[in-house]
């Protein structure tokens, strides 16, 4: 009968039995340490002692898992006894830990285990271990990290700061490292207050001397007050996102007030029809000239285009500088039609409040993409089980996955539609299309920025 395969970590075993069941695997195996390479005796430490095999005995020992299954090992290792001293000893397998039922595959895989997503009794369900030794090993390798990382590690790229409400105590601080394709979370802070966040920055300012740090956040001027205060050089910069949502939500609050259940079905296909279209730039005028006496469906189709148009600024954001931005910016805003500009003031009180943080994104093309997708996963971290602070900041900082998203330039302007809006941007390209011949003849893709500061990533890295 052919011999099972070795499936453990446990090099230099004998398998003597392998079962697979349903939420299990077992494997039974022999091990004896060749009597040559005992070289002294631990009782009597005579070298070359004489042994004899005295008897064997059995351990039950757990590895690391096999197919997301636990694996239990029955060990029977040789017990052997000294001729000089008459004690005996039992040699310890080196892929064993000291005094301990795990092996060292299995502490190893717990360690990096520990501080992702899973909860601690999926990870003790899923090695066959208890939670307690799950815990264990998150503090050890909590202590680990922490020693090799060093938090205010000068950035290369820019900053990601938003707060995320967790449990109920105060919201955590969630900074993000930005930097093309690499992003990474650097800290979690325990709150928003001046001892957190303005210490964290103030720290990181002898790292980056003269130096300006862009760091995006969204419209709250807490986190604003604290940026400034620090001693950090910045450039703070309004997440796109939030402010666009802004136009999305005016056109939500323009069709509560505007279409009755009649005329909601008439809405749904003319909007369907918009979204197949390609509106040239002469239809800007005559489309948006609508007063109060209009049918609301063209009230309507007039706000829909406004938000679109709204966007467009921002996607256009690589091939226009700062000035044409609060140009055009200024220009949306006058050409808002009259019976509209109740339900847009969700948008032009912020672009008067922030706008030179907004028109910092021309500048700097960062966004709060990757923080955001943090915040969901410390949400569904905290709801599938409560962790301390501790265990939230290490779950967090040390295996959050790096962020997949492109937010580089495209490198053709046909592909510049990947952007998580509906519909594409046609009506920007359509709007700015006078431009586009002189902004591909001279430096598509890279942002000039005032010297010191930090540029975006091009892709090419």
């Amino acid at each position: 009968m052919a011999q099972s395969r070795n499936i453990t970590s446990l090099s230099g075993i004998d398998v003597v039995e392998f079962n697979h069941f349903p939420f299990v695997r077992r494997v039974e195996a022999e091990w004896q340490e060749d009597r040559s390479e005992i070289e002294t005796c631990p009782e009597c430490e005579t070298e070359d002692p004489k042994l004899h095999v005295k008897e064997w005995t059995e351990r039950r020992l757990r590895d690391r898992p096999v197919g997301n299954k636990p694996l239990l090992i029955k060990l029977h290792c040789c017990r052997y006894e000294c001729q000089e001293c008459h004690c005996s000893f039992q040699p310890e397998h080196p892929g064993l830990r000291a005094d301990s039922t795990l092996t060292q595959a299995l502490f190893e895989h717990l360690c990096e285990r520990s501080v992702g997503i899973e909860t601690h009794k999926e990870i003790a369900r899923a090695t066959g271990t208890h939670e307690s030794t799950v815990r264990k090993c998150l503090r050890l390798q909590r202590r680990k990290m922490d020693a090799r990382s060093n938090s205010t590690t000068p950035v290369a790229g820019a900053l990601g700061v938003d707060k995320v409400h967790v449990g109920k105590g105060d919201a955590l601080v969630v900074v993000a490292s930005l930097l093309g394709h690499r992003k990474s979370v650097a800290e979690v802070l325990p709150d928003a207050s001046e001892m957190s966040l303005k210490t964290y920055l103030d720290d990181m300012a002898t790292g980056v001397p003269d130096r300006t740090v862009p760091i995006v956040i969204d419209m709250s001027t807490e986190l604003r007050a604290r940026i400034q205060a620090s001693r950090l050089q910045t450039a703070i910069v309004v997440d796109r996102f939030h402010i666009v949502r802004r136009a999305n939500l005016a056109v939500g609050s323009a069709s509560k007030s505007l279409i009755t259940d009649g005329l909601e079905e008439r809405w749904e296909r003319r909007k369907m029809e918009l979204k197949g279209q390609n509106p040239q730039v002469g239809e800007q005028r005559d489309v948006l000239d609508v007063t109060e006496e209009n049918h609301p469906v063209e009230i309507m189709e007039a706000a829909w285009k406004t938000a679109k148009r709204f966007q467009a600024i921002f996607d256009m954001h690589i091939y226009i500088t700062r000035d044409e931005a609060k140009k055009r910016l200024v220009q949306w805003r006058q050409r808002i039609p009259d019976p509209l500009r109740s339900h847009f003031k969700k948008v032009t009180k912020p672009l008067e409040n922030w706008r030179e943080w907004i028109l910092n994104y021309f500048d700097y093309s960062y966004t709060n993409a990757f923080n955001e997708s943090v915040n969901r996963v410390a949400k569904r971290i905290d709801r599938r089980s409560k962790y301390s602070y501790e265990t939230l900041r290490a779950k967090l900082v040390y295996s959050t996955p790096k962020s997949t998203l492109d937010v580089t330039a495209p490198a053709s302007w046909d592909k510049f539609t990947r952007y998580p809006y509906d519909p594409p941007t046609e009506i920007g390209v359509a709007i700015l299309e006078p431009l586009r011949e002189m902004t591909l003849a001279a430096v598509p893709y890279q942002r000039r920025v005032p010297s010191g500061t930090i540029t975006r990533s091009s892709g090419n890295d």
